[in-house]
């Protein structure tokens, strides 16, 4: 079996451990009365904080250990990978953001060479770069953006100035702005927004139904 978690809240990170090891205790248990099987050696434990200076405050917490079957389970120093998403100990998002914004330009070297040989026409190359490129690089902005860091909003627009330039074959002098008005591609601080706004709009309505059945 695969894809299970426990989240166990407090302010005790020995407490925590404590929970943790009854959680995987009772899922293994259950697991065997089931004929079933989980893979022990390769869970992952990670620790999040929004305590201020939490470097030094995770520094002694990070070394707990957690019992899962035979053997035992240290808490991620670096970022952990979950549901596609990066995240520290402190939760800035930083590494998910440098690592999505690493694998778009792969992603859209692979589709510059594919668009070069068969010699789809603009239009379709905007539409693939949309699908294929921008969805790697903002995949999760939604919780990383941050109107007052303009370094990833930066890195964005970066992206998108090549992905014009690779539709409209001009060079590299011509103004962003008439890049974006010329390949139809919208610009960096609009996209973001939008999909935060697009975002919020839907949790506050997902609450909002929550609260309803409630009632």
């Amino acid at each position: 079996m695969d894809d299970v978690g426990w989240v166990v809240t407090g302010n005790d990170v020995n407490q925590d451990v404590i929970v943790l090891e009854r959680c995987a205790a009772k899922s293994i248990e259950w697991a065997s009365r089931r004929r079933l099987q989980f893979d022990t050696a390769t869970p992952e434990a990670a620790l999040f904080t929004c305590r201020r200076g939490h470097e030094r405050h995770l520094q002694p917490q990070l070394t707990a250990k957690i019992e899962v079957g035979e053997g035992f389970i240290r808490f991620n120093r670096e970022a952990t990978h979950w549901l596609g998403v990066w995240m520290n100990a402190h939760p800035t998002l930083e590494e998910h953001h440098n690592r999505s914004m690493k694998r778009a330009p792969a992603a859209e070297a692979r589709l510059q060479t594919l668009t070069k040989t068969y010699g789809v026409v603009p239009a379709s190359v905007r539409a693939v770069k949309v699908a294929c490129v921008q969805v790697v690089a903002l995949y999760g902005s939604e919780l990383w953006w941050d109107p007052s860091e303009a370094g990833r909003r930066d890195d964005l627009q970066l992206l998108l100035n090549r992905q014009a330039r690779s539709i409209l074959g001009v060079l590299p002098t011509m103004p962003w702005g008439s890049l974006m008005r010329d390949s139809g591609l919208t610009p960096a601080p609009l996209i973001l927004e939008s999909r935060q706004q697009r975002f919020t709009a839907r949790l506050a309505n997902a609450c909002s139904n929550k609260l309803m059945k409630l009632h």
